[in-house]
């Protein structure tokens, strides 16, 4: 035990009198053990019964449609549909079942769009949310249809100028809700995005419009999860076979709760994405540290040889540098851990904010993660960057480490070789990254995204396509419109169908096939109004916008896509006759249109919305100054001239929806830059510190240098060209390697990335 504590002490005073070098360490070691650390977490939350989520392995998941044996979808089961389900499936301990509608609330005169859960009351008995303030609402409140609303903490902070939310007002289809719960905020990289939960018999189906229940059943303990998932087999084609239908289902279509967030999260994520990353994370910080270890020990390896020649065994010199090494690691690491849920907080906001859905890579470290996960890689990782500079000193000879023979300053490969491995690796790492990034920022500029800064899309959809109101509700409508277009915060205001962006993807809009010059395109047709140029500002290359009137030929106007006008080769567009149903004049060629910012732009053709007028679904767009003032007219009108129970307004923020819409493509980039841009700290460090401590070794080197002339800008070079050297030779692995990862799609973008 003394000779532990003189370990210790000896350590102590090292790190005094070295504190650049244990700079170095405990910073490099903090860096790694934040990502670590929340790797970690973000992974137990996907594979783990971490709450809310206790049930989750267990909890069997049936969605909201299914397919017959022909591959038609044929629907799902509805909310009065399951009782009769659970009573064939029978061993179950509670049902929960979802329905999700996006809807617009407003609440102390703001507008709140947002995708709205509703729940029945045994969604809170499976799902165990942490309630910070108020409770959840009963089975017996559902069945009432008592109006009331359970928020989630983060949503209150964006949403709500007060902490003292609870009694607070949400009115939505001139029902006003009362919050009466606030739950903490959870991690939700398992795709979870739910923030607002109403009872389920509150539901009026709109704008969704699909009365089918994502249902959640948890089995009795004493049945398996495997033999439960028979059952529901069993029990939904007995329940379809009474509708004449048969599905097409068998056991392994049913997945657990834990399984769907798999699934979200990523089978190839999970098994070869993360054990890679903490690989990454280990062995390139574990080699930067090595090699500032390695200088270090170089500067001090004649004090180690005098301590060995004085009778200091090899195993004290082995444990006198590796205690040293673990009491570094032991800071930086619990530093590292401390911060990771304020550094995942940040990255979340930085990169995962500013959609519908935000996503919170982790709340907190569990104690659990902590022992089992964070601690060994710790041991390990101390192991790594410790284990070998303590034996390369402890085993050298003495009589050479005095002579001077044991540095390695007169050899520039042996000087620099783990900062070359180092390089090498992340030069590797940072191509793949900056590639992807390249590509995705390709397909951004990508001809075909519509401007929709300061763009609120509005509307109705109906539920009840037999409602006699509709007539009636589309003409108030036009004049909802037309008091609108009146106000002075009202830039421009379209309408149309399918040319607004992010409401809807390609596959649901209407398509067709159309004859040009005897060549058949099929087309994506959207339908617009004059003004849908000064909302959207589509990039015309050639005429026109669509009029709202026929031509003074009798032919309506149409636009089309650069891709139609390059399919049939044609080099001036305007002008050319086609006949579709009715008799069509191109006026005006796009450069692209597209539904989604990372989307392919599709053939698409433009015509007027005069000409297919639709009454169960009202698609307008304006182009505002102030989102919050117009929204406040919106919904003043509608409340003035919309009376109807069987319409429901839509409000939605397009540059919000186009934030949603690239949200997989931004995680996925951000997952892979994220770490790379620690790397590059950790290769900064890496390099500065050999050079740090080199320099410090080579100070009579230097002074013989000055004394025969050289001057200290001479030597300045004379180390920059070292650290050229050491780079270029790292790059080149990492293009041997390129030439293989992207043989078969090396563009110029690829080119420029690498």
């Amino acid at each position: 035990m003394n000779k532990f504590y003189s370990y210790i002490n000896s350590a102590i005073y090292n790190i005094r009198h070295n504190k650049a070098y244990a700079a170095f360490c405990i910073f490099g070691t903090a860096l790694t053990f934040i990502f670590i650390s929340i790797v970690l977490q973000a992974t137990n939350e996907v594979v783990n019964n971490i709450a809310p989520f206790v049930n989750a392995d267990r909890v069997v998941h049936i969605g909201i449609s299914f397919k017959d044996e022909k591959g038609q979808e044929v629907g799902g089961i509805t909310a009065e549909e399951v009782p009769m389900l659970l009573n064939d499936i029978k061993d179950y301990e509670v049902c929960a079942y979802v329905n999700y509608q996006f809807l617009n609330m407003l609440t102390n005169d703001n507008v709140i769009a947002s995708t709205v859960s509703f729940v029945n009351g045994d969604y809170w008995k499976i799902n165990k949310f942490n309630f910070i303030a108020g409770r959840s609402f009963t089975e017996e409140e559902v069945i009432s249809k008592t109006p009331v609303v359970v928020l989630k903490k983060s949503f209150v902070e964006s949403n709500f100028k007060t902490n003292e939310v609870l009694g607070q007002k949400m009115e939505y289809q001139d029902v006003v809700y009362t919050v009466i719960g606030v739950v903490d905020d959870y991690a939700n990289v398992s795709g979870v995005f739910d923030q607002i939960w109403v009872p389920s018999t509150l539901n009026k189906f709109a704008t969704a419009g699909n009365r089918s229940q994502y249902l959640y059943i948890l089995p009795s303990k004493d049945v398996a999860v495997d033999e439960f998932k028979d059952r529901i087999v069993s029990a939904l084609k007995f329940h379809f076979k009474n509708k004449s239908i048969d599905i097409d289902i068998d056991s392994g279509d049913l997945l657990t709760q834990q399984e769907e967030h798999i699934k979200f999260f990523g089978d190839k994520k999970l098994s070869y994405g993360v054990p890679l990353i903490l690989l990454i994370l280990l062995i390139v910080p574990a080699i930067n540290i090595v090699v500032i270890s390695i200088a270090n020990i170089n500067n001090r390896a004649k004090e180690i040889a005098i301590r060995r020649s004085a009778g200091a065994t090899i195993l004290s010199s082995f444990m006198q540098s590796m205690v040293e090494n673990m009491l570094l690691v032991v800071i930086g690491s619990i530093i590292g851990t401390v911060l990771a849920s304020p550094v995942a907080d940040i990255i979340s906001k930085s990169f995962f904010s500013g959609g519908m859905n935000d996503v919170l890579l982790m709340t907190s470290i569990d104690l659990l993660t902590l022992i089992l996960g964070v601690l060994p890689l710790a041991l390990l990782f101390s192991l790594l960057s410790g284990g070998i500079p303590a034996y390369i000193v402890a085993k050298g000879k003495i009589s050479k480490i005095l002579k001077g023979d044991f540095n390695m300053n007169g050899n520039i490969i042996k000087r620099y070789l783990g900062v070359f491995i180092e390089q090498v690796l992340v030069f590797m790492i940072l191509m793949v990254c900056i590639v992807s990034l390249s590509i995705a920022v390709d397909k951004y500029n990508e001809p075909g995204l519509l401007d929709t800064d300061n763009v609120i899309s509005f509307g109705y959809t109906t539920s009840n396509y037999d409602s006699h109101d509709l007539g009636e509700v589309s003409k108030n409508i036009d004049i909802l419109i037309e008091n609108l277009r009146k106000k002075s915060n009202v830039e421009s205001i379209t309408e149309g169908m399918g040319l607004a962006p992010y409401i809807r993807g390609d596959e649901y809009n209407p398509s067709d096939s159309i004859t040009f010059n005897q060549t058949k395109i099929k087309v994506s047709v959207k339908l617009s109004d004059r003004y849908g140029m000064s909302v959207f500002a589509p990039k015309l290359i050639e005429g026109d916008w669509i009029t709202d009137n026929k031509l003074s030929d009798g032919s309506w106007p149409l636009v089309i896509t650069k891709e139609i006008a390059d399919t049939l080769r044609w080099k001036n567009s305007v002008g050319k006759k086609i006949h579709w149903s009715q008799n069509y004049t191109i006026v005006g060629v796009v450069a692209g249109l597209k539904n989604q910012v990372f989307a392919q732009s599709v053939p698409a053709v433009v015509i007027s919305k005069e000409i297919a007028k639709n009454q169960y679904f009202r698609e307008i767009s304006a182009r505002v100054k102030d989102k919050d003032v117009f929204a406040t007219d919106f919904f003043r009108e509608w409340k003035k001239l919309i009376t109807s129970k069987d319409v429901v307004p839509f409000f939605m923020d397009s540059d919000r929806m186009k934030h949603t819409s690239m949200s997989e493509v931004v995680m996925d980039i951000a997952f892979q830059a994220i770490p790379t841009l620690f790397l590059l700290i950790f290769a900064f460090i890496g390099t500065f510190g050999i050079f740090w401590l080199t320099s410090q070794k080579r100070i009579k080197e230097f002074a013989l240098r000055i004394a025969i002339g050289s001057t200290p800008k001479g030597l300045t070079w004379l180390v920059i060209k070292e650290s050229i050297i050491v780079t270029t030779l790292a790059m080149l692995p990492g293009l041997l390697l390129s030439i293989f990862i992207y043989e078969n799609e090396f563009t110029i973008v690829h080119i420029i990335a690498i």
